[in-house]
């Protein structure tokens, strides 16, 4: 986390448009203007991109980035290739390990499912764009961030988020009208919203940990359960006001 705050650049909110894409691209424009720097990456933590074509989403980007620094826009094609691919100025595409361009000489996208665990050779100076979400927890930033395999030698991180993000962030610092945040905010912002997932998993885990208990140690036949099919018996049961302690009690002694 501290190598966030430290490598971090800027934080950005932008206002999303009907069109996203067209806000995520004038995000990206006007970073690069603000920095006087050319930005390397877009790693969609944020999915943003979710639902989109990549590949006429990367058509649009490649035409606005230098062409002496650019030769293409490396990105993930889950639909015919089902690979990295390289889109080229000629607008041929290839998978990148056929691809003539090199990947540090290439624009990367990173779609929200390969915020985790790709690993590209991106250039060692690389600026990168990454989008936040409403709920955003560490575990997510800190794998998204780690696409920058060099953050915190010479790569740097550049956050956005739109109006959604930087509403709530707000509401968590008290701070109504503030229009410029620091990466600490984000991180504070960040690590609430983690605590509040951990509390959400606090029943589940105990219960989990009792159902094992009660069958894998014992006996693996005990663990067939009755399988449920109907949504009444998914949903339809009543909620009460009860403490996590309580819930894990009474789990105990269901299993």
């Amino acid at each position: 986390l501290d190598m966030i705050i430290e490598n971090t650049v800027k934080v950005v909110s932008f206002r999303y448009e009907s069109d996203h894409l067209k806000s995520l691209i004038c995000a990206l424009k006007q970073s690069s203007a603000d920095l006087s720097t050319q930005i390397h990456a877009i790693i969609d933590c944020g999915a943003i991109l979710a639902g989109s074509d990549l590949k006429n989403f990367s058509h649009v980007v490649l035409q606005l980035l230098p062409r002496d620094r650019f030769e293409g826009i490396l990105f993930y094609d889950g639909v015919t290739h089902h690979d990295w691919v390289v889109l080229e100025r000629s607008g041929r595409c290839l998978p990148k390990d056929i691809s003539p361009v090199n990947e540090k000489d290439s624009f990367a996208i990173f779609d929200q499912p390969r915020c985790r665990g790709s690993d590209l050779k991106l250039c060692t100076e690389a600026v990168a764009l990454l989008t936040l979400a409403p709920n955003l927890c560490k575990d997510k930033l800190m794998q998204a961030a780690g696409r920058l395999r060099k953050l915190g030698q010479r790569q740097k991180l550049v956050l956005i988020g739109g109006n959604d993000v930087f509403s709530k962030l707000r509401d968590v610092l008290n701070t109504p009208k503030a229009s410029h945040f620091t990466p600490e905010n984000i991180l504070t912002w960040v690590m609430k919203n983690t605590v509040e997932m951990n509390v959400l998993g606090l029943s589940n885990w105990a219960d989990q940990g009792y159902f094992y208990a009660s069958t894998y140690l014992k006996s693996p036949s005990l663990c067939i359960s009755d399988e449920i099919l109907e949504l009444v018996d998914f949903y339809g049961k009543s909620f009460n006001k009860c403490a996590v302690s309580d819930i894990a009690k009474n789990s105990r002694h269901f299993h």
